[in-house]
C-alpha cells in the first residue's frame, strides 16, 4: 500500500472550501489547518483545478460527518462520487479497508469519479443517505445528489461474515468496480478493466461450518436483523435470505411461515437461539439411542457411515426440538 493517505485516498476540490472557510468547521484539527495552509499557498500561486485537485488528494484524510453541511457537500462535487460511510470503531470496517484502498486505488488516475469516505458512526446522516449498519456505500450521480445509489447490503455482508481470503477480497473489489461502471454517467469514464472472475466457492453445506464460523455468522445475522427491526417484514426477510447464511438453523426457522409471525425478525432469531443449547443436547440423546437401537438390529457400520448416519440423525432431530422449545417457552415480545 501506498501510505495512509492513498490507503483511504479520498476528497474533492469542494472540500477544500470547508479547509479555507475562516469560520472553521468540525472537520478542522491541527493536521487539518496545517493542509488548510498549504493549499491556501497553493491557491495563491494559481494552481488550476486539476492541480489543486491533485495536492487535496494527496493531503486529506477522510472526514467526519457534519449533518449541517454534508448535503451540500456532496451536492457540490463536480464528477460521480463513490461515498463509503464508516466508523473508526467498527470491526467490519477495519476489515473492509484494505479493500477499499484497492479499490480507490484502482481509480486513482480516473478524473470522472471522486471516492469519499465520510466517518459516521452515529448514523447521522440525512435522507437520502440515512444507513443503520457501517461500512454503507452509495454511487452519486454527476449532478444528481437527490438520488444516490446503495451498493447491495448483502455484498457487504458476506464480505465481512465469511473469513477473508484472496477470492473474497477479489470478489467484492470486483463487484465495487462493476457496480461503479454500471452506474457510470460519462460515457468516457476510465473505468479500469475487472480482474479475471474468480470461481465463487461452493457455499457449505448445513452443518458443514465450524463452531467458531457457525458463531460468527450467527453473530452478523443478529446485528444485521436487528438494524432493520423497525422496517417492513419485506426488508428483514431480504437479510434472511443472503446465501451466506443458509447453513445456520436458524435460518430455516426464520424462513418458515411460523417464524415469521409475532415480533420483529431479531427477536425470533434471540429467542430460538436460547433454546439451541438444549435442543441439541436432545438431539444428541436421539440420534444415540437410534444408532443403538440400529447396532442391536446387527448394524455393523464404517467409520464413515456411522458418522454420516449420526450427522444426519441431528440434522433432523435439532430443527424439530429447538422449534419446540421456542413454543413451549411463548414467544418473547
Amino acid at each position: 500500500m501506498a501510505g495512509c493517505a492513498r490507503v483511504w485516498a479520498v476528497t474533492l476540490v469542494v472540500l477544500t472550501r470547508q479547509v479555507l472557510d475562516a469560520q472553521g468547521s468540525a472537520l478542522r484539527s491541527r493536521q487539518h489547518d496545517a493542509h488548510g495552509h498549504m493549499l491556501r499557498t497553493a491557491t495563491g500561486k494559481s494552481l488550476d483545478r486539476e492541480q489543486l485537485r491533485a495536492a487535496v488528494l494527496k493531503t486529506m484524510p477522510p472526514f467526519d460527518i457534519n449533518p449541517a453541511s454534508f448535503l451540500g457537500t456532496v451536492a457540490a462535487v463536480p464528477t460521480d462520487s463513490l461515498l463509503l460511510f464508516f466508523s473508526p470503531t467498527c470491526p467490519d470496517c477495519e476489515k473492509f479497508g484494505p479493500v477499499w484502498s484497492r479499490f480507490a486505488g484502482l481509480f486513482e488516475d480516473n478524473q470522472d469519479l471522486t471516492i469519499l469516505s465520510v466517518s459516521d458512526d452515529a448514523g447521522k446522516a440525512p435522507a437520502p443517505y440515512t444507513h443503520d449498519e457501517n461500512p454503507a456505500i452509495f454511487f452519486i450521480p454527476k449532478g444528481d445528489a437527490a438520488h444516490p445509489i446503495p451498493f447491495p447490503m448483502s455484498d457487504l455482508h458476506e464480505f465481512v461474515a465469511l473469513d477473508e481470503t484472496a477470492t473474497t477480497d477479489e470478489n467484492i473489489v470486483n463487484k465495487l468496480v462493476a457496480f461503479t461502471r454500471s452506474h457510470a454517467t460519462t460515457a468516457t469514464n476510465a473505468v479500469p478493466q475487472l480482474a479475471p472472475a474468480t470461481p465463487v466457492e461452493p457455499v457449505a453445506q448445513p452443518y458443514a461450518l465450524s463452531e467458531s464460523q457457525s458463531a460468527t455468522l450467527t453473530a452478523r445475522l443478529l446485528a444485521s436483523l436487528k438494524a432493520k427491526e423497525a422496517a417492513p417484514l419485506e426488508e428483514q426477510l431480504k437479510i434472511v435470505y443472503e446465501p451466506h447464511y443458509q447453513t445456520l438453523p436458524v435460518v430455516e426457522f426464520l424462513k418458515s411461515p411460523t417464524g415469521m409471525l409475532g415480533p420483529p425478525l431479531a427477536e425470533v432469531a434471540a429467542n430460538y437461539l436460547d433454546g439451541l443449547p438444549l435442543a441439541t443436547q436432545w438431539a444428541n440423546q436421539y440420534a444415540g439411542q437410534q444408532e443403538a437401537n440400529y447396532r442391536s438390529h446387527g448394524w455393523k457400520p464404517t467409520k464413515q457411515e456411522e458418522q454420516s448416519y449420526y450427522q444426519d440423525l441431528l440434522n433432523y432431530a435439532i430443527p424439530l426440538y429447538a422449534r419446540s422449545i421456542y413454543f413451549q417457552r411463548g414467544v418473547k415480545r
